[in-house]
């Protein structure tokens, strides 16, 4: 009788870190309290902050803040069965979580925000999808970088290298920073040049950075497409082996390029 009551109390502890670790996993999935519901065309569940400007504008425009960037990103997702759709600068999710169909490949959400994140993580658990999310930023090489928020309104998030996190201000203002190509190959489970990747990339004027941080997966995925948003940031950028394949205009401004998809140059148009 002796000999079973350490067992007993083993499997009891057990039970109770099992139990601790699905309740915290819970915690994470659920909404943040500040939180408004929005429902989307595809019946999906996007949460956003209602005191934030971007998230006022989600929940007026039904969770498709810009119906021209969300046709061209859906449209080039519906191409093929990508083996990665990454969205960079996810913000709230819109260009994932409006995805129809799902796509079949891995999806990879990365935004800097972890406020912003939190939102996001909810509602991808709440609508089922199965997205990687990773909260920290994208640039030419790994490291520590600042967030340089709009104050009150996180879509213009964007953020800066740091040699150290002295001199840092406010609660979240210094995350990490990793590269796209680190990312992929970390989660890859074959080859890049055996790999077909979808990205879109909107990270208010970072764009090159994230490109210069991505030259192995430029030049070996098997295939690739990516959209940039080009309206708060170079508007030539340095694309080695792509080429300027479509441009999607702005609904608002008549004639004024937002996003411009970029492909391999022996790619069909």
């Amino acid at each position: 009788m002796n000999g079973h009551g350490p067992i007993k109390a083993f499997i009891s502890r057990l039970f109770r870190v099992i139990r601790h670790s699905r309740s915290k996993q819970r915690e994470r999935n659920l909404p943040p309290l500040a939180a408004a519901t929005v429902k989307l065309a595809n019946n999906n569940t996007m949460y956003v902050d209602p005191r934030d400007r971007r998230g006022k504008k989600l929940i007026s425009k039904q969770g498709n803040a810009n119906p021209p960037s969300l046709a061209a990103w859906s449209a080039v997702v519906r191409e093929r069965d990508w083996d990665f759709v990454v969205d960079v600068g996810a913000n709230y999710g819109e260009m994932l979580l409006n995805l129809t169909p799902t796509p079949s490949g891995v999806m990879i959400a990365v935004e800097p925000n972890s406020h912003v994140s939190a939102y996001l993580s909810a509602s991808l658990a709440a609508s089922g999808l199965p997205v990687t999310v990773f909260v920290g930023g994208l640039g030419a090489a790994p490291g520590l970088v600042r967030l340089d928020g709009h104050s009150g309104d996180s879509g213009l998030t964007t953020t800066s290298r740091l040699s150290s996190p002295d001199g840092a201000e406010g609660p979240m203002a210094v995350t990490s920073s990793t590269t796209l190509d680190q990312l992929l190959t970390s989660l890859a489970s074959k080859p890049l040049d055996q790999v077909s990747i979808c990205i879109k990339v909107d990270v208010e004027g970072r764009e090159q950075e994230v490109i210069d941080g991505a030259r192995s997966t430029l030049e070996q995925a098997q295939e690739i497409a990516i959209m940039l948003e080009v309206l708060h940031g170079e508007t030539e950028l340095r694309m080695p082996g792509l080429h300027r394949a479509e441009e999607v205009f702005s609904a608002s401004v008549p004639g004024l390029v937002q996003d411009v998809v970029f492909r391999r140059l022996d790619a069909a148009p």
